[in-house]
């Protein structure tokens, strides 16, 4: 695999049961694939332990920096801040949530994907939300494909990577509410998606209810 210097954006929010694992996960990711990179969190306002529990670990590991909002902004505001706020010179970066139900382990397939094209998406499979939910989701991105320019594949995930281009395009982007797996494909750069399987959480509870998802649609 070629050697890429990158960073890893991840928000967070209450998430304490989950963000000393996900980091302990990322950890050995690097040091068994012997890969470069730096990891930004961003707590979107978290009311538990989880900016503490952030700190304590950024004292033990140099490649891990941090933001703390001053209030709960929202998954898209926080994406965009650690968009805006990460070093603008690398190869590239990959966004992935802190809760654990990202996969870690395909980071290395997003890597190796990353040839021929300037974003890698990532959409699920064998994972079913509720039927409501599902019947909604299936709904948006009909509404999505058929009324507007943007071609992006159902049940897409902000899971992804985009290159340095990309990523410098997006933060020139003056919209107040963006919305980052919309808008990053709507800039048109080539793009492949690899499916991937959505782990179950291990602790705490979605961020994103039902009234969330509709807002944000």
């Amino acid at each position: 695999m070629k050697k890429y210097k990158f960073a890893i954006i991840s928000p967070c929010k209450n998430e304490d049961g989950n963000i000393k694992i996900f980091i302990d996960e990322l950890k050995k990711l690097k040091k068994e694939n012997n890969l470069d990179f730096s990891l930004l969190l961003i707590d979107d306002g978290s009311t538990d332990k989880t900016w503490d529990t952030i700190c304590r670990e950024k004292l033990d590991n140099d490649f891990i920096k941090a933001i703390k909002l001053s209030r709960t902004f929202g998954k898209e505001s926080a994406i965009d801040a650690g968009l805006n706020h990460v070093e603008n010179n690398l190869d590239f970066y990959i966004i992935i949530d802190s809760d654990l139900q990202h996969p870690i382990s395909v980071i290395p397939t997003l890597i190796k994907s990353y040839k021929d094209v300037e974003i890698v998406n990532t959409h699920r499979i064998d994972f079913k939300e509720g039927l409501l939910r599902e019947t909604f989701s299936k709904l948006f991105y009909k509404v999505l494909k058929n009324f507007s320019e943007i071609k992006i594949i159902s049940k897409t995930t902000d899971f992804m990577l985009i290159s340095n281009k990309v990523r410098n395009k997006y933060v020139e982007i003056q919209e107040i509410d963006k919305t980052f797996r919309i808008l990053i494909n709507w800039l048109g750069f080539n793009s492949k998606s690899i499916p991937i399987k959505i782990n179950y959480r291990k602790s705490g509870v979605s961020k994103y209810n039902f009234f969330n998802l509709f807002r944000l649609a």
